[in-house]
């Protein structure tokens, strides 16, 4: 399965299966730079900056990296995706760069479904991630989780399992293990495909009623009460 391949971004690269699958698709793509947070919460973070770093530097690949620490245990998650986006964004601002790419992928999208779904989503939150947004691109939406581990050993691409991916006090790992696991992969998948399909919908469904309204207002008719 191919997935996008677009020049001169930021790649968001942790060490696991997905994103070093992720880097070594656009390997050679030119102008990308490779991103990495060490966020010191495992002991053996330090395994995976040095096994993105040796990657880029096979390769001749820019990396950069930042390292903090957090400063409490509650409410980790939002912590560290602020850290991460506010680096990618910073270095899009310094080097001229308009896209970071990350390496979320079909697994993701179900779980982010299911969440949304469980906590009472509306209409909006039922179409899942988009593959675009403004400066970020998710090129691998349409593939699954089973498939990068199949593919990275395969062609032999190396990663490094995150130990607390497995810990459920993290909100979306406790989705990933527990409720998922309740639902089944086979519905997982099947709920990707719908979520996939009713994001097309959607945007479709928004876009003619938001040119509907325009056409009716320059008509016009612009008094609704």
């Amino acid at each position: 399965m191919n997935i996008d391949l677009i020049e001169n971004s930021v790649l968001a690269v942790s060490g696991g299966a997905d994103s070093m699958y992720l880097l070594h698709q656009y390997r050679k793509v030119s102008g990308i730079r490779v991103a990495h947070v060490n966020y010191h919460i495992r002991e053996d973070s330090n395994v995976d900056q040095k096994l993105v770093q040796d990657y880029c530097a096979k390769y001749g690949i820019p990396f950069h990296v930042m390292e903090v620490r957090p400063t409490k245990d509650t409410g980790i998650e939002e912590w560290a995706r602020d850290v991460r986006y506010s680096f990618f964004k910073d270095l899009c601002d310094t080097f001229a760069i308009n896209t970071i790419i990350t390496a979320h992928n079909a697994n993701d999208q179900a779980e982010t479904v299911l969440m949304r779904l469980l906590r009472g989503t509306g209409f909006a939150g039922l179409a899942g991630v988009h593959k675009q947004m403004g400066k970020l691109v998710r090129p691998m939406l349409h593939l699954t989780k089973e498939f990068i581990y199949a593919e990275c050993k395969r062609l032999d691409i190396p990663y490094h399992e995150d130990s607390t991916n497995v810990d459920t006090k993290y909100l979306r790992n406790w989705f990933r293990h527990e409720a998922t696991k309740a639902v089944g992969h086979a519905l997982s998948v099947i709920w990707f495909r719908w979520s996939a399909n009713f994001g097309h919908q959607y945007n479709f469904l928004f876009g003619s009623l938001g040119l509907w309204f325009s056409v009716i207002y320059r008509a016009g008719y612009r008094d609704w009460e």
